[in-house]
């Protein structure tokens, strides 16, 4: 969607503070890994003392990406939940996307699970814009393709007064692999996936999305 400069538009494109936070939900993060580990949106552990994955227990921040707004998680708990699958192919543009997140507390609790497209390659390969609605809280939730497989994280969202606009932002599939391999992480591949409906995604996300909580 194109806005012309004199358009009677507000446009904002959100991103939460990296000031201390409030005890309390900060965003989501996505189980990457059978050993514990899950990324989330840097900005969302930012200014947290203490971390806590809700259903999963504590977890402690072990690498950053602030440059892409990655950042990597681990529990010591026997968890038991399935890690979403990190896909392996490329993201087209008007491919249907499905974002997956947690909303901030005070809003629905549940898990937030919204379907748009790819609507922007962008002029960087770091991230992909999407027109999916998204909350404040899903910062750090998993974008999915058809097949359920990990295409991006949540970072950005847009909201807008007197207009239509929608959606937002997640850092690309390729920034998240290179992200975990610096880290030596080994995250589930999904190779040859075949296409899911919407409500089977959805139950395969409740089993690997979580909220992040902030404990200061």
């Amino acid at each position: 969607m194109r806005i012309g400069a004199s358009a009677f538009v507000l446009l904002i494109c959100t991103l939460f503070p990296f000031a201390a936070k409030s005890a309390g939900i900060s965003g989501s993060s996505v189980l990457i890994s059978w050993d514990g580990y899950l990324i989330t949106a840097e900005h969302v552990i930012a200014g947290c003392a203490l971390l806590n994955a809700v259903n999963i227990g504590p977890v402690i921040a072990v690498g950053h990406d602030k440059v892409n707004d990655l950042a990597l998680l681990k529990s010591n708990a026997n968890i038991t939940a399935e890690p979403l699958p990190l896909s392996m192919a490329a993201v087209r543009l008007g491919e249907e996307v499905i974002a997956v997140g947690y909303p901030l507390q005070g809003n629905l609790a549940d898990l937030n699970v919204t379907n748009g497209i790819v609507s922007g390659l962008g002029n960087t390969s770091q991230q992909l814009q999407f027109t999916a609605p998204v909350q404040p809280g899903n910062s750090g939730g998993a974008l999915l393709d058809r097949s359920g497989a990990l295409a991006g994280i949540l970072t950005l969202r847009f909201t807008a007064r007197f207009g239509f606009v929608r959606g937002g932002f997640a850092v690309r599939r390729e920034v998240i692999q290179t992200f975990l391999s610096a880290q030596s992480v080994r995250p589930v591949l999904a190779e040859g996936k075949p296409e899911q409906s919407r409500e089977e995604i959805a139950e395969l996300a409740r089993k690997s999305v979580f909220a992040i909580e902030c404990l200061n």
